[in-house]
């Protein structure tokens, strides 16, 4: 198993509103040849599919949400193959919680004051 770090920048948990547009970074060491990988807790590895452009893996490492799903909440594990071998769990897998709030949620936690004119 290989134990040298190989992530560079780490993915940080994000509150998105659903539809929006969500981006969890991670990367990798460019001096190496290696593999980033994404997976969904209770899923399994992330391969984006050319029928739904809604989740992409950029060349560089983040995974992108395009038009945020409620189904997209969850634990996303960003972790570093190196020649088809998983690399150590304790330098190499790094975790985020991707948080979905509806619109209605999203207005709830603004604390923002809309004017209501009552007639009758």
């Amino acid at each position: 198993m290989l134990t040298a770090s190989f992530i560079t920048t780490v993915p940080s948990n994000l509150t998105v509103v659903q539809g929006s547009k969500a981006v969890l970074n991670c990367s990798v060491n460019e001096d190496i040849q290696a593999k980033l990988v994404w997976t969904m807790k209770n899923s399994g590895e992330i391969i984006p599919s050319d029928k739904d452009d809604h989740i992409e893996i950029l060349p560089d490492g983040p995974l992108v949400f395009h038009n945020v799903r409620k189904e997209d909440q969850g634990f996303y594990q960003c972790s570093v193959k190196v020649n088809d071998t998983k690399a150590s769990k304790t330098t190499n897998t790094h975790w985020a919680y991707l948080e979905v709030q509806g619109i209605f949620n999203r207005f709830m936690f603004d604390n923002k004051i809309l004017p209501c004119k009552l007639s009758g």
